[in-house]
């Protein structure tokens, strides 16, 4: 009996022992883990948000000169439902910019990250315009805020919705 009693009480030992190393190193595999995930998280945030800048920023900064160019370079930021709205109004847009020879430019004041999921995100941001035409040289003010839906496709987050926020 004292036999078994010392075989098991080395049994619960060594399980003890066990347990104190493996656990600590189970705690320290999973804080790293949720370190890198975090950080992933905190990238996949940066780069949404700089992805709604730039694709602002490309919709509203237009010059009547360059009007093809600037407007291939804001489709080129979108995807879904905002790239077949934004193309379905190109050919409006167009016409207008060169009829009245406008200039817009855009100025980003904030952005923000409201949600970010693995591949979705929303943002808002705000901005400040001025659309200058020759009959207006100095410019008019225009004051926006945006919401913004987008979609990781591949390594890029592309805008797939945008609501103008009153």
């Amino acid at each position: 009996m004292a036999l078994a009693a010392a075989r098991s009480a080395r049994r619960l030992t060594a399980a003890v022992a066990a347990l104190v190393v493996a656990t600590p190193a189970a705690a320290a595999i999973h804080q790293g883990a949720a370190v890198r995930s975090l950080a992933a998280g905190e990238d996949a945030g940066r780069t949404a948000l700089a992805a709604s800048r730039r694709v602002i920023t490309d919709m509203f900064s237009l010059d009547h000169r360059t009007a093809d160019r600037d407007i291939a370079r804001a489709l080129a930021g979108l995807t879904g439902k905002a790239r077949q709205e934004f193309t379905a109004a190109t050919p409006a847009l167009k016409d207008q910019l060169v009829k009245h020879r406008t200039t817009s430019t855009i100025t980003i004041l904030a952005a923000g990250l409201t949600t970010l999921k693995k591949d979705a995100a929303r943002t808002l941001v705000t901005a400040d315009g001025n659309v200058r035409t020759p009959a207006v040289p100095n410019g008019a003010p225009k004051y926006y805020r945006w919401s913004l839906d987008l979609t990781r496709t591949e390594d890029r987050w592309l805008v797939s919705d945008l609501t103008l926020v009153p």
